[in-house]
C-alpha cells in the first residue's frame, strides 16, 4: 500500500501541472514554436499589381473609400506571376485555429502518462517483489490515452459526416465496410496465422467466471459465446477503419511533398522511406509462423517483441513529425504551381483563399498525425505492462489479448490506408 500511496501522490501532482502549468508552458507549443514555415496569401494590391490591373478613376466629387477598393472582388488569370512570402509559424497563430486545445491537450497528456509510467516503472524496479501484488496506477493514465485518441479520431471523422457536398462521406463509409470485411476474415483465423490470443484467453476467462459464480452459489453458467465478442470487435475494427481512412490519405500526402522536398538529402529521404515501411514490418510481429516458427520464441518474449516494436514505430514517426508538417505547410507553393499550368480566370478571394485554407487546417491535419500515433504508443505501452504482470487478474488475459487485436489492426490500417494512398498519388495525382 506504501506504492500505492506513491502512486496516486504522482498521478495527482501529474495532473495539476496538466490543468494549471500546461496554460503558461506546453509541450505542443514547445514542439511547435518557431520551428515551421507557414506562407502568406499575396494581398489585394499585390494580386493587383501582378495582374496589371489599374484602378479606375472615380468620379468628381465621389468619397473615398479605401476600405471598400481594398476589399472589392475582382478576377485574375489563374497563371499569374506572384510570389508567396514566407514566415515563421507561432504559437498563437497555432491556437487560433480550431481543434488546436485539443491537439494541446493530446500532446500535453500523452508527455504526462509517459512521465508517470516511468516514475512507476522505476518504483517497482527499486522494490522489486514488495510491490508485485499491487495495482499499478499507470495503466489507468495509459487506458486514458488510448480512450483519448480514440475520442479525438472519431470527432475528426464526424466532421466529414458534417459536409453535404464532397465525396469524403462515401470514403470513410466504403473503407469502413471494406474494414468490415477483413476483420471478420482475421478473427477467424486467430491463432493459425497471426497470433492475438483471443480465444484462449475468453475460454479461460469464462472459466473463471463460471467457477467464481459456483463458489457463490450464483449460477454458473458461462457468459455470452465467443462470437459475441467477434461481432463487437468486428463492428468496433469497422469504425476505426473508417476513422483511419483520411488519416492515412494525408499521411500518404505529406509523405510524397516531403518526399520531394528531401531530395537534396540522403538521410532525411531515407527517414522517410522508413517512416512509411516499419508500421509494415512491425506487423509481422503477429505472425504465428515467423515469432514462434522460425524464431522459436516463448510467449512472453513474443508479446514483448510486439510491444516494443509498436513503440518504435511510434517514437521513428514521431522525430519525422516536423518534416513531414513542413511538407504540408510547402503545399500552397504546390497549389499555386498547378495553377500556374491552367487557363482561364480566377477570383481574387479565391485565389488567397487556396493559400491561406492549407494553414487554416494545419490543428486538423496535426492532429491526424498524432492521434493514431498516440493510441498506438499507449497500446504499446500498456501492451508492455499487461504483459509484465506476474499473475494476470480476471479480466488481464483476456484484456491483453482485446488490446493486442486492437494494436494490431490500428497499425495496420493505418498502414494500409498511407499505402494505398501512395499508390494514387504516385500514379493518378497531378502533384
Amino acid at each position: 500500500m506504501a506504492l500505492l500511496g506513491v502512486q496516486l501522490i504522482a498521478s495527482i501532482v501529474m495532473a495539476s501541472i496538466l490543468s494549471k502549468i500546461s496554460t503558461r508552458f506546453s509541450f505542443c507549443r514547445l514542439l511547435f514554436g518557431n520551428r515551421l514555415i507557414t506562407y502568406l496569401p499575396p494581398t489585394m494590391d499585390e494580386l493587383k499589381s501582378a495582374a496589371n490591373i489599374r484602378r479606375e478613376p472615380k468620379p468628381k466629387g465621389h468619397r473615398k473609400n479605401h476600405q471598400k477598393d481594398e476589399n472589392e472582388d475582382f478576377n485574375i488569370p489563374r497563371n499569374v506571376n506572384i510570389s508567396l512570402d514566407s514566415a515563421p509559424v507561432r504559437n498563437e497563430s497555432i491556437m487560433s485555429l480550431k481543434f488546436s486545445s485539443d491537439l494541446q491537450w493530446i500532446l500535453d497528456y500523452c508527455v504526462c502518462s509517459i512521465v508517470i509510467y516511468f516514475l512507476i516503472e522505476v518504483y517497482y524496479k527499486l522494490l522489486g517483489n514488495r510491490v508485485a501484488s499491487e495495482f499499478n496506477l499507470s495503466l489507468v493514465w495509459i487506458g486514458l490515452g488510448v480512450a483519448f485518441s480514440y475520442k479525438v479520431l472519431f470527432s475528426l471523422t464526424a466532421i466529414y459526416f458534417k459536409v453535404h457536398d464532397g465525396g469524403e462521406r462515401i470514403t470513410c463509409v466504403m473503407n469502413a465496410f471494406f474494414s468490415l470485411v477483413i476483420s471478420m476474415a482475421v478473427l477467424l483465423g486467430d491463432g493459425k496465422v497471426l497470433e492475438f490470443g483471443l480465444q484462449k484467453a475468453y475460454a479461460n476467462f469464462s472459466g473463471e467466471v463460471a467457477e467464481f459464480l459456483k463458489t457463490k452459489g450464483l449460477d454458473s453458467s458461462p457468459p455470452r459465446s465467443y462470437l459475441t465478442l467477434q461481432i463487437f470487435l468486428t463492428i468496433f475494427s469497422a469504425l476505426i477503419g473508417g476513422a483511419l481512412t483520411f488519416p492515412g490519405l494525408r499521411l500518404a500526402r505529406m509523405y510524397k511533398s516531403a518526399l520531394k522536398y528531401s531530395s537534396s538529402s540522403v538521410i532525411i529521404s531515407l527517414g522517410l522511406h522508413l517512416n512509411m515501411i516499419i508500421p509494415g514490418i512491425g506487423l509481422l510481429a503477429w505472425a504465428r509462423p515467423i515469432t514462434s516458427g522460425q524464431l522459436n520464441l516463448c510467449e512472453e518474449h513474443r508479446e514483448l517483441i510486439k510491444a516494443y516494436t509498436v513503440i518504435a514505430s511510434c517514437v521513428f514517426r514521431f522525430l519525422l513529425a516536423l518534416p513531414m508538417f513542413q511538407a504540408y505547410l510547402n503545399l500552397p507553393v504546390e497549389h499555386v504551381d498547378s495553377l500556374r499550368k491552367q487557363s482561364g480566370k480566377i477570383s481574387a478571394t479565391e485565389y488567397r483563399g487556396v493559400v491561406s485554407r492549407v494553414f487554416s487546417y494545419f490543428a486538423i491535419v496535426a492532429l491526424q498525425y498524432f492521434a493514431p500515433l498516440l493510441l498506438l504508443l499507449h497500446s504499446g505501452i500498456g501492451l508492455r505492462s499487461l504483459t509484465a504482470l506476474p499473475s494476470p487478474q480476471l479480466m488481464g488475459e483476456l484484456s491483453k489479448a482485446i488490446l493486442s487485436y486492437l494494436t494490431w489492426w490500428t497499425m495496420g490500417s493505418w498502414f494500409l490506408t498511407s499505402a494505398i494512398g501512395t499508390l494514387y498519388l504516385s500514379y493518378f495525382s497531378d502533384y
